[in-house]
């Protein structure tokens, strides 16, 4: 499966346009508008493994596990975005992201994702130093 950018701005901006800090992955999944599916659950992941999704209590993972036949287990708990969750999410809407995601035709490879991630956050952080 490969990363769909729009979806991970999504899950961004659920955070940044509601009034909770922290939500479980069906709240996530109904303020998106996306279903509450393993490709959903696929791009929370991604949004964890780099660090801009986590446990509003700190723990490691946001609770999604697999069983024995690749079937999701899913523990709900709260998720919130973390520091470079909202540079990211800050970051993407600034016109500098927006044309270097331009620059990209088709579908972006998981290391594409990466380096955008990477990208936001650090033209989110140019502007304080």
């Amino acid at each position: 499966m490969k990363p769909d950018h729009d979806v991970l701005k999504r899950v961004a901006k659920v955070f940044g346009a509601g009034e909770q800090s922290a939500l479980d992955i069906k709240e996530i999944c109904g303020l998106a508008g996306l279903s509450y599916d393993e490709t959903t659950l696929f791009h929370l992941t991604i949004l964890n493994d780099e660090g801009l999704l986590v446990r509003q209590d700190g723990k490691p993972g946001i609770g999604i596990q697999h069983d024995l036949e690749g079937n999701a287990i899913v523990s709900l708990m709260k998720l919130r975005l973390s520091a470079d969750g909202y540079k990211f999410l800050s970051a993407s809407e600034k016109p500098e992201y927006l044309k270097k995601m331009k620059s990209f035709a088709g579908p972006l490879s998981l290391e594409t994702i990466k380096e955008f991630l990477r990208f936001s956050i650090k033209i989110s952080t140019e502007k304080f130093f």
